[in-house]
């Protein structure tokens, strides 16, 4: 029996909530099921052919809507956690063991006798547990209360003393048995002894879906920010594929599969149902069928494509396409470091969801060879490989900065810069292999340079822009040797058709971008938690691989960093008292 249990926008399904998400509603948790499950009949396609390629399929879907008429649709999801709790009678029990209520907001309920005549709601417990696989599963409460000695399935009692707040309060009881135990033990040292290894357990996918694992369970709570992280890739639709015509053709490739010929293709615009290729000319859509038949979609590295087509000189500006950029001046107080000032009018983003992990995170990431490296790592969206991945595409705009070329290379051979490298270096091996992920190659001290500045550029913008800091996002583009790069890209989208409203642009202009940076570049020189914060030493011990960056610096939303708020030193802009001849850009 499908239900109706709730509502959620697209975006939050690709970038918070896709398969394997926990989704709390007023009365139920529920575990977005895997995409083989969706009902992609009611779901919109996306087109981006080269980030499509990179990622080994076909194209990407919409989540799908729920169509109220023929009452289909939207996004399938099972109860999880499984075991339900009575507040008044403390039962904890499956939720089978429950009755369920179909109302405006659907519950379970309890139907003992608890005075007043009348059902209570009951609720889902708190605790679950984990692995790094990606595997999740109830907490077990059987086996922790009985251990392996007793085999178990009666209805056991969770109640609270009340006296602290705290999770040893809570007890977990068998009146079958007499036998209780304190949650107090069911996490740190003591519970490698009191849990169980990992079962595989997959609920996303199905109720049945195990595989072998013999992981270390860890206990989250059932809201817990470590229970998922998604792993989503990213690219801007640049020429050609961001003329209208070819995002229109997106739209009918497999309709389009057997129209070999400019007859057949009049043909088809003739009986088909395409009201999106009737807005061009004949021979226009013909020639962007040829295109892309012809295989010319590049591969072998989205970022070094799109910093090609924000380097790139432009007469002309399609006032349709989507793929807008505008030169501007290059503000005085920059003119010694920053090559190049690009107004970006307009941009199309769109973002794929590939996975998901638990317990530690996977970088967002646009260099896709890192995520080859730790694919291993990876939970999956569906039991087989699907021919698709969910995917939204985003409008707005943004400002791009290259930096001179020549300036970064005279500040990488300082010997200071090298060693602050060499100890970044250390430390993201180090951290990799604690989390026996597969080493991809070091960040080089240019990325450490970049991404400080971006951030740096972020909150700045977010105080006087117009946009929440938060709706900003980064694209480092970063390369070395025969082909370097040392770019950023700070840019806002929006699902809406319409993008965004201009802000950036406007704040790209000489007059304005020139002071915000050089205020900017002169706050990076003191934090608010000096002397502490510029005395910090990268590490892999911690959860972020981090010199001297802390929340009144250089950290920022999580939305808006592309690696998690990894890889950031304040050092390489301004030095530091432990890092003195490291700032890139000195006596500001």
């Amino acid at each position: 029996m499908a239900v109706r249990a709730g509502k959620m926008r697209p975006s939050q399904i690709v970038s918070q909530f896709g398969p394997g998400a926990l989704i709390d509603l007023p009365t139920l948790s529920m575990v977005v099921t895997g995409i083989e499950d969706w009902d992609t009949s009611n779901a919109r396609r996306v087109d981006e052919p080269r980030l499509a390629r990179k990622l080994g399929v076909g194209f990407f879907y919409r989540p799908p809507y729920y169509h109220h008429q023929r009452r289909n649709g939207g996004l399938p999801a099972r109860v999880f956690p499984r075991f339900m709790v009575c507040p008044r009678c403390n039962r904890l029990a499956p939720h089978t063991a429950f009755k369920f209520q179909e109302r405006r907001n659907p519950e379970y309920v309890c139907t003992a006798a608890h005075g007043g005549g009348r059902d209570h709601p009951v609720y889902p417990a708190r605790f679950m547990v984990a692995c790094g696989r990606g595997h999740l599963d109830d907490f077990p409460w059987h086996y922790y209360v009985h251990g392996d000695e007793l085999d178990c399935d009666a209805e056991l009692r969770l109640w609270d003393s009340g006296r602290t707040g705290a999770i040893t309060d809570l007890w977990v009881r068998c009146p079958v048995h007499d036998r209780a135990r304190n949650l107090g033990q069911a996490t740190g040292a003591m519970a490698r002894k009191r849990l169980p290894k990992c079962s595989g357990f997959r609920p996303w996918l199905d109720i049945k879906s195990f595989e072998s694992c013999d992981g270390e369970m860890h206990v989250i709570l059932r809201g817990a920010s470590n229970a998922y992280f998604p792993v989503v890739e990213s690219a801007i639709s640049v020429p050609p594929w961001s003329d209208p015509v070819q995002l229109a053709i997106g739209e009918y490739v497999d309709e389009l599969a057997k129209v070999n010929s400019l007859e057949d293709l009049q043909m088809f615009l003739k009986f088909a149902n395409a009201p999106a290729l009737e807005e061009f000319p004949l021979d226009r859509v013909w020639a962007g069928i040829q295109r892309r038949r012809a295989g010319d979609i590049g591969v072998a590295d989205l970022r070094r494509e799109e910093w090609a087509s924000f380097t790139r000189d432009r007469n002309h500006i399609d006032p349709d396409a989507e793929f807008q950029t505008r030169p501007t001046v290059v503000p005085d107080e920059v003119k010694p470091f920053v090559a190049n000032v690009t107004q970006v009018v307009r941009l199309r983003e769109v973002r794929a969801l590939r996975g998901f992990t638990r317990i530690d995170p996977i970088p967002d990431i646009g260099d896709l060879g890192e995520v080859a490296a730790i694919d291993a790592g990876l939970a999956p969206l569906a039991t087989k490989r699907q021919s698709w991945l969910p995917g939204i595409d985003q409008r707005g705009e943004g400002v791009f900065l290259r930096l001179d070329e020549d300036v970064v290379r005279q500040w990488e051979e300082r010997p200071a810069v090298d060693d602050l490298y060499k100890r970044h270096s250390a430390a993201q091996r180090e951290w990799y292999a604690a989390r026996d992920m597969k080493e991809p190659e070091t960040r080089p001290a240019r990325y450490l340079l970049l991404h400080a500045l971006a951030h740096l550029l972020v909150r700045q913008l977010g105080l006087e822009c117009g946009y929440a800091s938060s709706s900003l996002r980064e694209r480092i583009y970063c390369g070395t040797g025969a082909d370097a790069m040392a770019g950023i890209l700070i840019y806002t989208a929006s699902p809406d058709s319409e993008g965004s409203l201009g802000g950036l642009v406007e704040m790209s202009r000489s007059e304005r971008l020139g002071p915000m940076l050089d205020r900017a570049l002169k706050a990076s020189k003191l934090c608010a938690n000096d002397p502490l914060c510029a005395d910090r030493v990268v590490s892999s011990t911690g959860t972020q691989l981090n010199g001297a960056a802390c929340h009144a610096c250089l950290l920022e939303s999580e939305t808006s960093c592309e690696v998690g708020n990894n890889f950031l030193d304040r050092a390489v802009l301004a030095g530091t008292l432990r890092s003195t001849d490291t700032a890139f850009v000195a006596d500001r």
